[in-house]
């Protein structure tokens, strides 16, 4: 079973992996799926459809999936992917993609 705390809030829309660990105040809202081994240090959001690798490390008060900051976007069904092994430190923000710039923004694997 996944190690989540119990100040976290998870939508029920979410996949978490059964050994991922989700830190105290983070808040998952949306079909976000969390790969295995993953850890989401401590308030974390994460928003969207958001796809978060194995064995990727966020740190506290990073923003993913959150809607991205381009006037064009108008709510279309976008996405986030983030490449396993990938470290992402405090107070990151890493946005959905668009629909005119092929619909998702990619993170490769490994990076920090």
């Amino acid at each position: 079973m996944s190690l989540i705390h119990p100040t976290a809030v998870i939508d029920a829309r979410a996949e978490i992996a059964p050994d991922a660990e989700i830190g105290p105040y983070c808040v998952i809202d949306g079909p976000a799926r969390i790969g295995a081994r993953a850890k989401l240090v401590s308030h974390v959001s994460i928003a969207g459809r958001v796809e978060l690798g194995e064995d990727c490390v966020v740190y506290p008060f990073a923003a993913l999936g959150h809607p991205p900051q381009d006037f064009k976007y108008k709510g279309e069904d976008t996405r986030l992917a983030i490449g396993p092994r990938t470290v992402i430190r405090e107070h990151a923000t890493m946005h959905l993609g668009t629909s005119f710039g092929r619909g998702e923004t990619v993170v490769g694997s490994d990076g920090y």
